[in-house]
């Protein structure tokens, strides 16, 4: 009877996307204009001169944690016990070209990102050089 009630109200069961607290504080919100305040006032051109770095994960064993199964039947799916196997992508990209990219396995620790940072650099370095 209550589900009946709130199908009328269109309300759905959905998976809750998880929002950290402090992403969206009104300091945090304050920090981020002042960001782009300081990079406006300095003329940074932002297409040409922002080089954009990010670390992902992937897991090598996803599955849908759905399945499809007759009416009054669990939906069931058996696999062979692994252990999880995870790869980490850093990649740096400007608005032109994917500048340098580095996978591992395992996640991404100090160590690993301080090597790319290194590497970029020099690579950076590198260009700017020969241009």
């Amino acid at each position: 009877m209550v589900r009946r009630y709130v199908d009328k109200l269109e309300f759905t069961l959905k998976r809750l996307t998880v929002i950290p607290h402090k992403r969206n504080t009104p300091e945090t919100i304050l920090a981020r204009e002042n960001y782009i305040r300081k990079i406006y006032e300095k003329s940074i051109d932002i297409h040409d001169n922002i080089i954009y770095i990010d670390e992902t994960g992937f897991n090598l064993h996803l599955s849908s944690s759905r399945g499809h199964a007759l009416c009054g039947q669990p939906a069931i799916k058996v696999v062979e016990t692994q252990r999880e196997k995870n790869i980490t992508v850093i990649t740096a990209i400007t608005k032109d070209s994917v500048l340098k990219y580095s996978s591992n396995l395992g996640s991404t620790n100090a160590d690993i990102f301080s090597k790319f940072i290194e590497d970029l650099i020099a690579l950076i370095s590198k260009i700017i050089k020969n241009f």
